[in-house]
Formats: structure tokens, sequence, C-alpha cells
């Protein structure tokens, strides 16, 4: 039964780390976007693309750890089946 409970945390861990994956990449894709448009206005400073960049820099890690989160819990889901 133990196997059981280990497998069933496993896949709601997954599922989580996968929803917070998808809420970081459509974040990125808002900051994405807001930079197209401010470039496009002409309101794309230098300060307002340090700005968007370091935004971006840190949705990248965020969504790079959480994808490891991700393949540590597949692991040991695939090991507990």
């Amino acid at each position: 039964m133990t196997d059981q409970n280990d497998w069933y945390r496993a896949i709601v861990l997954a599922r989580l780390i996968a929803a917070n994956d998808l809420r970081v990449s459509n974040e990125i894709l808002d900051i994405s976007d807001a930079l197209k448009i401010a470039a496009k206005n002409g309101e794309l400073t230098e300060a307002k693309a340090i700005e968007i960049a370091d935004k971006l820099i840190e949705k990248s890690l965020e969504l790079s750890k959480s994808s490891g989160d991700l393949n540590y819990t597949v692991t040991k889901l695939v090991g507990a089946v």
C-alpha cells in the first residue's frame, strides 16, 4: 500500500509542478509581449530593456528550477511504478 501512496503523491506533485511551469511560461510570454509592444511604440529605453531583461531572466530561472523538480519527480514516479 505504501508504494501506491508514493505513486499517488508523485503524480500529484508532478501535476502541481507542471501547472506551475505553465503559469511561469505564460508569464514569460506576457513579458515578451510587453517587450515587443514597447519596441513597436518606440518606448524601449535602455532602462526599460534592462527591467524587462531582468524579469525574463528571473522567470527563466524559476522555470528551469521547476522543470528540474518535475524531472526528479517523474524519475521517482518511474521508480515507484
